[in-house]
């Protein structure tokens, strides 16, 4: 498939889900503010995105992925630390909530005596309360970062495999204004066993947080 033709394709999905979304909409029995409200939500939806695959030279492959996204979004659930217990989270309801944003990814692979791919992903994330007479109204959403970045690399050879990951997250907030940004580097060992009509058995051994790196999931509770 050339790279049109997935574009392509991926329009016709898109074309498909909103015409599948409005005419749920349109079978209501009333024109009431429910209505407007759900015909709101199926018209504020938007996703474009690109997947771009080429193979070079004799063993490398190479993999790009964008996403752009703009949603509408009614009765989204996240969690927060209750009021009582900040050791405790619990559930909330959002009633409305409007959320752009955008995944990007870039990762190469080389197949040969030994297998080893390297990624990097970027996310970022603008999701704002617009719940009628909320008090967080127009604020983002707690704790769901703004800006997210990881990268990645792993490699094997005759069952031996090692990887590492290192993790950046930033633009969070509580209810106490802006969380310092906080990231982590964590590395796998692992070694698999053929045991014939048993089949494979793996052993693993992981560390996290390798650098020791102190952050807040929540403001005054340092992890």
């Amino acid at each position: 498939m050339g790279f049109f033709d997935k574009i392509k394709a991926g329009l016709t999905k898109t074309r498909e889900a909103l015409s599948d979304t409005l005419g749920s909409v349109f079978t209501a029995n009333e024109i009431d503010d429910d209505f407007y409200d759900e015909l709101e939500e199926s018209l504020i939806l938007a996703d474009l995105g690109v997947d771009y695959r080429r193979s070079f030279a004799p063993h490398w492959s190479l993999r790009v992925m964008a996403d752009l996204f703009y949603n509408s979004l009614r009765d989204k659930i996240i969690s927060a630390p209750s009021a009582d217990d900040p050791n405790i989270w619990r559930p909330y309801n959002i009633g409305k909530v409007l959320s752009h944003g955008s995944d990007i990814s870039a990762g190469v692979k080389y197949t040969c005596r030994f297998i080893f791919s390297a990624e990097v992903k970027y996310s970022y994330v603008n999701a704002v309360d617009r719940t009628p007479e909320s008090p967080d109204y127009g604020k983002r959403l707690p704790y769901v970062a703004g800006h997210s970045l990881m990268c990645s690399a792993d490699a094997s050879l005759r069952g031996w495999r090692a990887g590492v990951i290192w993790q950046l997250r930033d633009g969070r907030y509580d209810s106490y204004g802006s969380l310092p940004k906080w990231n982590t580097l964590d590395v796998t060992f692992g070694k698999s066993f053929d045991t014939g009509n048993a089949g494979t058995v793996t052993m693993k051994l992981a560390a996290r947080n390798i650098l020791n790196e102190r952050y807040e999931l929540s403001s005054g509770y340092p992890m």
